[in-house]
């Protein structure tokens, strides 16, 4: 009675590789289907967002046009909006002066004519030339910094430092862009 040993029945053997492969696609279709509806449930959700987005993004740039132009840096400034041009440049003097930098470094500031952004239709960007005469690494990153200090949405695009011969100093110019409400009435003059 040893040698008896439990055997399939004869045939037996492909139901059997039949039902553990069913027993996996049923797994496999489970776990499908559990992903298809966490990822249904999100697009439903993000559809349900997107008239409300929508909505805040028209209110932010009516806000915008309604600021236009003209804005003032105090208006500006304390309600988070973006300042006009011509509130630019009273502030990047105002972060010459709190990084300490020399008038010998001979700032000159040139904001150029505010210009659409493509990708963000009601939008427009300052572009500003900033150019330093002779200015130390560490005077510039100090400026840079006091001026992110006061516009948050500040970019510096480029920098462009050509060292000065027997000084430890450099001529700089840095080109800054800020969003602002829309192009100004008329062009802004350069600061000596």
């Amino acid at each position: 009675m040893a040698s008896e040993r439990w055997r399939l029945p004869a045939g037996s053997t492909p139901l059997l590789v039949l039902g553990a492969l069913a027993v996996v696609s049923s797994l496999w279709a489970a776990i499908a289907k559990a992903r298809f509806d966490g990822a249904r449930a999100d697009v439903i959700r993000r559809e349900t967002d997107m008239p409300r987005l929508r909505q805040e993004a028209e209110r932010i740039l009516t806000l915008r046009a309604e600021l236009g132009p003209e804005a003032t840096a105090a208006e500006a400034a304390p309600g988070g909006a973006q300042p006009s041009a011509a509130a630019l440049v009273p502030f990047l003097e105002r972060a010459e002066k709190d990084a300490r930098i020399p008038k010998e470094a001979g700032l000159r500031i040139y904001p150029r004519t505010p210009k659409p952004v493509v990708s963000r239709p009601g939008l427009f960007e300052q572009e500003t030339s900033v150019e330093f005469n002779q200015v130390s690494v560490r005077a510039l990153v100090q400026f840079l910094a006091a001026a992110e200090r006061q516009f948050r949405a500040l970019e510096v695009r480029e920098i462009t430092m050509n060292p000065l011969p027997n000084s430890q100093a450099w001529s700089v110019q840095v080109l800054l862009v800020l969003p602002v409400s829309g192009p100004p009435s008329a062009p802004l003059s350069a600061t000596p």
